[in-house]
């Protein structure tokens, strides 16, 4: 049984893959959380992303931040029920840095606050980790390009050795990175996956608002279009 796909991809607009989980979750074997970390989809592919996206019934995230204000709770609460029927629960993150400024002093020599600049990491990765038990890498991304036409190469690897297994050891390592957690192992090994999903809605969001802000960031992970559709499940 499946609970947790951990997918890195700098692309991630293959509706072929998403449909393939939906199908999963029709066996109604237990919830599916799904983490994407990607990057945003540029014009040219956003009608694949949406695809995706819809095939994953997140059409939430595919409206505008305008489009989401006109439609309010009312099209966001649809999408989740959505999602909760299938139950399968999708995060869909972008990953950025940030660095200081020094203060700096004006004209008339008051000092003036110092304020945070960001910068997007570039995401090229293809990776899929599956229950700590099962790992992809290779050149493969998750879209059309790779799956049907071009020449790719990717390595599957099951290792089911509990703690010991390096599907374990390479999804800790790399949430590490994401999320910096001082409770690294406590709730990356010891909470439940819903505890993870949870615990990334609260970091991203607290993320975002630091963005906004121009401070800081708490990690380096955030919600991919830079709004409030993605939701703590209790």
């Amino acid at each position: 049984m499946n609970s947790f796909l951990y997918i890195e991809d700098q692309y991630f607009r293959h509706a072929g893959f998403a449909k393939a989980i939906m199908e999963r979750a029709k066996q109604k074997q237990g919830p599916l959380y799904i983490f994407v970390v990607t990057l945003p989809a540029e014009a040219k592919a956003a009608t694949a992303r949406a695809e995706t996206l819809q095939q994953l019934n997140r059409d939430d995230l595919i409206m505008s931040e305008s489009k989401a204000e006109k439609k309010g709770d009312k099209a966001l609460r649809k999408a989740m029920e959505k999602m909760k029927a299938a139950g399968v629960f999708v995060h869909l993150c972008r990953l950025r840095t940030s660095k200081d400024n020094p203060a700096f002093t004006s004209a008339n020599g008051a000092k003036i606050a110092a304020f945070t600049n960001y910068k997007d990491i570039y995401v090229h990765s293809k990776l899929t980790i599956i229950d700590n038990a099962h790992y992809v890498v290779g050149s493969a991304n998750h879209n059309i390009r790779s799956m049907q036409t071009d020449t790719e190469l990717a390595i599957a690897v099951e290792d089911t050795r509990g703690s010991a297994s390096k599907a374990l050891k390479l999804r800790k390592s790399l949430w590490k990175q994401h999320v910096n957690s001082v409770k690294d192992d406590q709730w990356l090994s010891d909470g439940t996956v819903k505890d993870w999903y949870n615990d990334w809605q609260e970091t991203m969001s607290d993320n975002d608002k630091q963005y906004q802000i121009k401070q800081p960031r708490i990690s380096n992970i955030f919600t991919l279009y830079g709004d409030p559709f993605n939701f703590n499940l209790d």
